[in-house]
């Protein structure tokens, strides 16, 4: 739609209180924004959805929606079978037939001849109030006039009400007898009228007699949305309504749905449809984004042309056309284009190893699998070009250059088409499968960083696994989530959160007889008092000397987030703690909940990573405060955040050690790690690769190790908590 207008028309939504003129009032979220002339509803641009949206106030719910994402700086987009530029017609009223006197036919007699008198001007000019002359001179005295009417067409006249009256019943003298039979007619009588539906995704309208149900049962509602066969084709189409004034001849089978609501933007949920064209060839119509939804993605396999669907794939989003290379897990590594939605083929869930890699040649690419022989993945050792890889399946890169590790420094060369016809007086490891499978220490940019000693310039690869023990003994085997656990700098004391008891959250001390050696042994000390607020917890942290213990709750459903600082009145006794808090801090505003707390070695500055949602995709940010007197909160400044979104996903824990004589938090995720130098912004990232360390919380006191508690089991009465050891090789 063009931007050649202040207004613009809703009409046949079948809401009056929808249908309505728009006009420009003003602007809001850097676009104009437009309101109902009567009914006060607004048209405005929603920068959360990236889409326009008509709601009862500025920012507030879509009541109906235009494409997700919608044109930024442009014009409202909602449906053009209900919305258009300009105002909105008003209804003609229907003109009453005027009387036809063209038949009308009369003669007139004049016998008096009157001079008018000349005026001063042209045009006579109006008296607002006229003055009635009480005499007056008769100018045409005796004027005779005589017409005839030879035919008229009379007027309809209103029928006038007639007034009943009150008569004596009439008798007529008639007998009848005999047999009356009465025709039964046994069916459903139907008046014509058509099923009316609208194409997602180019706007055609199709009409059916054909008697049309919900796949899913129940009656159809307006502007529900279904994966349809029409006239042969795959399509998405919404239903619009009951049309009684049009009778349509189109062939609609209704495949699956409801989807969703087409008013509320849900047709990005449904396949595309491709555009109605004159030829025999389809050609697909862009959708309206230049990316498709996350569920239900048709592709086509390269060269042998098999369809199917992949399902629950929440990566970068695919674009409709292109061509990708597909690492899935199990060595079935495929190139697929991405194809308009048809529902058919087998449907697989989507469980590679990495992300949908672009392949800008598409299937004429060499290095797609499904075209020509097998294909095999070729390395050469960093440290000594004698040493080559070749394996069936690829490793988490297939970018030349780029480094995996697994013992040794493999640079990824090429894919061979067939085996790789490689010097045969090198040493070759021919493996089946992924040689790198169990490695985490992630992609290196080049050898040089894979090679880099960690004495020299430590980064997160050098992290370790050492230790694992079961502490289950101490916790139970009842209940509890993911929680933290603390190892003082002596590596004698160990600190567990008691999940025995769900609405009684203690602290359990014990004693590890080998400083730092899970192995030996571990034995009961003692439980810090009931906490005063009885709230759940989940991160836990002491400062160095053991005099204070900080907690806060990591739970999404717990409002409460403030971090509380406690006093132990001996250091390092748990059973001395205050059960009342000393002081309470506050997160960040925008908190939804928190993944891990730590201090610096200092204790001058206080680190949490954190969430906030948002209805699409949540936000990941690490926050700090400097504090005027170590280990106390009470003397914190004002808080400093740093969106990291863009480099790592779900944060799991978050620590401090210091590398290389330097002060180096790290912040743990689900895929990939950040560690950072004296800061927290992007900026001061020095490494972010995925460490050994899995999806948990973390904890440390001392730079040397890294402990995490992991739970395992399936139900409550299986649980087991394991302690495990990590060695970051500072």
């Amino acid at each position: 739609m063009s931007c050649s207008g202040s207004t613009y028309c809703f009409t046949n939504t079948g809401n009056n209180l929808i249908n309505d003129t728009y006009i420009s009032g003003g602007t809001h979220n850097s676009n104009l924004y437009y309101t109902g002339v009567t009914n006060n509803l607004f048209i405005y641009y929603s920068t959360t959805n990236n889409e326009w949206c008509l709601s009862t106030a500025l920012d507030g719910s879509c009541l109906m929606s235009g494409d997700s994402p919608g044109p930024y700086k442009g014009c409202p987009d909602f449906s053009n079978f209900y919305f258009s530029e300009g105002l909105c017609p008003t209804p003609t009223p229907t003109p009453t037939s005027a009387v036809d006197c063209s038949d009308l036919d009369f003669e007139a007699l004049f016998d008096c001849d009157v001079t008018p008198e000349p005026s001063p001007t042209s045009t006579p000019t109006p008296t607002p109030t006229p003055t009635i002359t009480p005499t007056s001179t008769d100018l045409c005295g005796g004027v005779d006039i005589i017409a005839t009417i030879e035919s008229i067409t009379p007027t309809p006249s209103p029928t006038p009400t007639i007034t009943p009256t009150t008569s004596s019943p009439v008798v007529r003298p008639c007998t009848f007898s005999g047999d009356v039979t009465f025709n039964v007619i046994d069916g459903d009588i139907v008046c014509p009228y058509s099923f009316e539906f609208q194409d997602c995704y180019n706007g055609a309208t199709y009409l059916t007699t054909s008697q049309v149900s919900s796949p899913s049962g129940g009656e159809l509602e307006d502007f529900d949305i279904f994966n349809a066969d029409v006239n042969g084709e795959r399509r998405c189409i919404s239903f619009i309504k009951i049309n009684l004034l049009e009778i349509g001849g189109d062939v609609i089978n209704l495949i699956s749905g409801p989807i969703g609501k087409s008013n509320e933007g849900d047709c990005i949920y449904c396949g595309p449809s491709p555009s109605v064209t004159p030829t025999s060839t389809v050609t697909p119509t862009p959708t309206p984004t230049s990316t498709l939804p996350i569920l239900g993605i048709q592709l086509e396999e390269c060269c042998n042309g098999t369809s199917f669907i992949l399902e629950n794939y929440f990566g970068t989003n695919l674009t409709l056309g292109e061509t990708y290379y597909y690492p899935f897990t199990g060595g079935t590594d495929i190139c697929a284009t991405v194809v308009p939605y048809t529902g058919l083929g087998l449907s697989y869930n989507y469980i590679g190893v990495g992300s949908p890699v672009l392949m800008p040649g598409g299937c004429d690419y060499l290095e797609c699998p499904s075209c020509g022989d097998e294909s095999y993945y070729v390395y050469r050792r960093c440290d000594d070009i004698k040493y080559w890889l070749v394996q069936t399946v690829s490793g988490s890169t297939i970018t030349p250059g780029e480094v995996e590790k697994a013992e040794f420094c493999w640079e990824f060369q090429y894919i061979s088409v067939g085996l790789p016809n490689l010097d045969p007086q090198y040493n070759i490891i021919n493996y089946t499968g992924n040689y790198f499978l169990l490695s985490t220490t992630g992609v290196y940019d080049n050898c040089d960083d894979c090679n880099t000693p960690c004495n020299s310039n430590w980064n997160i690869d050098c992290i370790t696994l050492n230790d694992s023990v079961d502490v289950t003994e101490f916790i139970g085997n009842q209940t509890g989530g993911q929680t933290e656990v603390w190892v003082d700098n002596s590596g004698t004391r160990l600190y567990l959160i008691n999940y025995s008891n769900f609405t009684d959250f203690r602290i359990i001390q014990c004693n590890i007889s080998v400083p730092n050696d899970m192995t030996s042994t571990i034995t009961y000390v003692g439980t810090s008092p009931q906490f005063s607020n009885s709230k759940p917890f989940e991160s836990m942290v002491f400062s160095d000397d053991g005099s204070r213990l900080y907690i806060q709750t990591i739970k999404q459903y717990q409002t409460d987030k403030t971090v509380r600082q406690h006093i132990l009145s001996t250091n390092w006794d748990i059973s001395t703690m205050s059960p009342t808090p000393e002081v309470n801090l506050l997160p960040p505003s925008n908190l939804t909940y928190a993944r891990g707390i730590c201090f610096n070695k200092t204790g001058d500055i206080f680190y949490m990573s954190y969430v906030v949602e948002n209805l699409n995709n949540d936000t990941y940010y690490l926050a700090s405060w400097n504090l005027s007197t170590s280990w106390d909160l009470s003397t914190v400044g004002g808080v400093t955040t740093s969106n990291v979104s863009s480099l790592a996903t779900t944060p799991d824990g978050l620590v401090t050690i210091v590398a290389g004589g330097l002060d180096t938090l790290i912040s743990f995720y689900s895929s990939t790690d950040l560690a950072l130098r004296n800061g927290i912004s992007i900026g001061d990232v020095v490494d972010d690769r995925q460490s050994v360390i899995g999806p948990w919380l973390t904890s440390s006191d001392n730079s040397d190790y890294i402990y995490t508690l992991e739970r395992q089991g399936l139900t409550p009465g299986q649980f087991t908590w394991h302690l495990t050891q990590f060695l970051t090789n500072v």
